[in-house]
């Protein structure tokens, strides 16, 4: 390579380095600030330094000072190469496990405004250097030595220690998510209509959020540590709770799916749902979401079940953000609630799938046990803000999987588990409506729901046996019991007449003596499980309403007379 070839390049890459906006700011307030230093020095403190040292010393400043001029611009250039050394050899090491590091820095006014006091000092130095002969420069030259290169020499070791810190996982996972929030702080500001009206403004502020995120997901797939993986995994979390909190001031152009959305890794193959998206006004949860989605299949099949189960709960957490907006007309489509709702129970659906599929391959159902949790969780808050829609969908969906989870219990028997399970969160949901007084009519179709969990018609035509699951038949049961304490007959005669079913699928006496089996298993368990699970050790089959086993028997017998 030339030397020219040489200089073009150094050129080209200052030049690169200079169009960053922090870059330029940084340089520019640097420059402006060592001038004024320099000027103040020289007219206010200059002449009573010099008196000071002189009255100490007894020998002018100029005497005691330990450096030829010619020296001052070598140890700048010392120091730069230090300063500039530590990082690049810091972000080269660093980038193996964080890639895009550099990016940080660039946009790290502290540590770009250093170098460039570095630069500056020695610029200055330089000057000193070529006007050397001139009195007016002696306090300039006064300045650089006994002033800007001390600081200099003071500052670089802890830059350097500032530096190693910086690039610590948790630390860049907190700055990124920093950058986030300030860039939806500044969009659901009072100025956020001029900023996002601005040319190229909605697509610069989409860029800026999705290369964010899209870094926090390349540190999740490089980072093998428990720890940083968590704070990524809540970082989407909160980021798009604190999102959802301030949506309703964001200005609606927002929404529009810009040339650097469509270019993101996360919609480069899902250019037919653009025009869904922009009329929901739901891009940033889009990504958000499929973010999230990726990190839970990924902890779910590196078998991370803690972590897994991390990314469902901020699922959780932040559809409740949702059931906490005020019951008043939308200032957009964006922030309809009954929008939003759907849209995350199409993603705990997605979420299921993943679960299912992962229990299957690996034939254990621990994920979807910890993921039914939050789904159930869920059920519950919507039934608590009175949201039956949605609650009827979320248990037409929950006897979808019940259904898919036995067919594929047939080879994965573990998987049955999880019919168990969802009939436990169904259970638990609908205690809850009877204790809030919902109307009987709805508190019945929601039952009918949960009774046919492993009975959809036309399933175990050919085996009816087949459909009988002792678990799900022990949560049925304790229901029963719960609404005999309610005193609900309706529901009590229902659930009674749907075990009518057993009996005739497998004969008086072998229903009698899964009926046996049920009861003891009522009679005696304890809220407790003696093991302890992910979600505690909470006994899903356990009932407080033991007492009335026997009337629930006699009137199971009068029934079956």
């Amino acid at each position: 390579m030339t030397f020219a070839n040489r200089v073009q390049r150094a050129a080209y890459s200052l030049a690169s380095w200079l169009s960053h906006r922090q870059s330029r700011e940084a340089f520019l307030l640097v420059a402006i600030l060592v001038v004024i230093a320099d000027r103040v020095f020289a007219s206010w403190i200059f002449p009573t330094y010099s008196e000071h040292v002189k009255s100490i010393f007894g020998e002018d400043v100029a005497q005691l000072s330990p450096l030829q001029v010619e020296f001052l611009i070598g140890v700048w250039l010392s120091l730069i190469a230090l300063a500039l050394g530590t990082l690049l050899l810091v972000i080269s090491i660093a980038s193996q496990s964080i890639p895009r590091l550099i990016d940080l820095y660039l946009s790290n006014v502290f540590s770009v405004s250093f170098i460039w006091f570095l630069i500056a000092g020695a610029f200055h130095s330089l000057l000193t250097i070529m006007f050397t002969n001139t009195p007016a420069n002696e306090p300039s030259r006064i300045f650089n030595m006994h002033v800007l290169l001390p600081a200099g020499l003071l500052l670089v070791f802890p830059y350097t220690f500032y530096v190693l810190r910086q690039s610590k996982p948790d630390q860049v996972i907190a700055h990124i998510s920093e950058q986030i929030l300030r860039v939806i702080h500044d969009i659901s500001s009072p100025a956020g209509s001029r900023l996002l009206g601005a040319s190229g403004g909605v697509g610069f502020y989409q860029r800026q959020i999705f290369e964010s995120l899209n870094q926090l997901d390349d540190v999740l797939s490089y980072i093998s540590f428990k720890g940083p993986r968590a704070a990524i995994i809540l970082s989407f979390g909160s980021t798009l709770r604190n999102y959802l909190k301030v949506k309703r001031r964001i200005d609606p152009s927002f929404f529009q799916v810009s040339a650097d959305a469509r270019a993101d890794i996360s919609f480069l193959t899902v250019a037919n749902q653009f025009a869904v998206v922009e009329m929901d006004g739901l891009l940033l949860e889009q990504k958000l979401m499929r973010l999230l989605r990726n990190a839970y299949a990924r902890m779910s099949a590196s078998s991370d079940y803690d972590l897994a189960s991390l990314c469902a709960k901020e699922l959780d957490q932040s559809s409740h953000e949702v059931l906490q907006f005020p019951d008043c007309p939308a200032t957009h489509r964006g922030t309809d609630k009954q929008l939003l709702l759907d849209f995350f129970i199409m993603w705990f659906n997605t979420f299921m799938r993943v679960a299912v599929k992962d229990g299957d391959r690996q034939n254990d159902v621990r994920n979807l046990f910890n993921l039914m949790f939050y789904y159930g969780h869920f059920a519950s808050n919507l039934a608590q803000h009175g949201r039956y829609e949605e609650l009827k969908s979320v248990f037409r969906y929950l006897r979808i999987y019940g259904d898919e989870l036995y067919i594929r219990s047939r080879r994965s028997k573990a998987l049955e588990f999880g019919v168990e399970v969802i009939a436990a969160e169904m259970s638990k949901v609908l205690k809850l409506i009877c204790r809030s007084k919902w109307p009987l009519e709805r508190q019945m179709e929601l039952l009918t729901v949960l009774m046919s969990v492993d009975r959809q018609p036309g399933l175990h035509d050919a085996d009816p046996q087949s459909a009988i699951i002792l678990g799900v038949r022990l949560i049925q049961v304790g229901l029963a019991l719960f609404y005999i304490e309610e005193g609900m007959p309706d529901a009590v005669r229902f659930i009674i007449d749907d075990l009518q079913a057993d009996r005739a699928a497998l004969g008086k006496e072998r229903f009698g003596k899964l009926l046996e089996i049920a009861m003891k298993r009522l009679r005696t368990g304890t809220a407790g499980f003696w093991e302890d699970t992910d979600r505690g050790n909470e006994n899903l089959y356990y009932t407080p309403h033991a007492a009335h086993i026997d009337e629930f028997q006699r009137l199971l017998a009068e029934r079956l007379q």
